[in-house]
């Protein structure tokens, strides 16, 4: 008896640990209509970042206004802006596309879940690369983006976000 109601209490808890990360949001959902502010490193410089997410044009995209800032050696300050707008597909595929203070667009496909989402951006024509979204302690957001180089992505500019009010 005790064997099987072991098996049940586990099997319980099992079932309740799957619903409710399937039922969980995704990454995307979560930043839906938040404000970070993050600290960390582009292109081997320190730098500071800000992004703000909303959903836009009744639900049907989640807007990305997205800024980061680094001084050069000379003391001349780099201020690179650009939007994105998302659009989940389903469950766990986004697409989306971008424009940046570059004048350049390109188009953004990814994957997400409960914790994590990943875009991979850009055409063989402008730039590619992806960016990797995870949610760290104390609600934090660490990002990582990378370039595609010769069939390998380099690694260019990490930050860690905390959301601001």
């Amino acid at each position: 008896m005790t064997s099987l109601k072991h098996k049940t209490i586990m099997l319980t808890v099992i079932l309740s640990c799957i619903f409710i990360i399937a039922s969980g949001q995704s990454v995307l959902e979560k930043l839906s209509n938040t404000k970070w502010e993050g600290k960390g490193m582009l292109m081997n410089t320190d730098a500071s970042f800000k992004m703000h997410w909303k959903s836009t044009l009744d639900d049907a995209f989640v807007q990305l206004t997205f800024q980061n800032k680094r001084m050069l050696k000379n003391g001349k300050e780099i201020i690179f802006k650009a939007n994105a707008y998302y659009k989940v597909v389903n469950d766990s595929v986004i697409k989306g596309t971008w424009f940046d203070s570059r004048g350049i667009t390109f188009p953004l496909k990814g994957t997400t879940n409960a914790t994590q989402m990943t875009i991979i951006w850009g055409t063989p024509e402008t730039e590619q690369g992806k960016t990797s979204y995870e949610f760290i302690q104390n609600g934090q957001l660490k990002v990582k983006d990378y370039i595609l180089r010769e069939d390998k992505y380099l690694g260019f500019g990490e930050a860690v976000y905390k959301s601001i009010k």
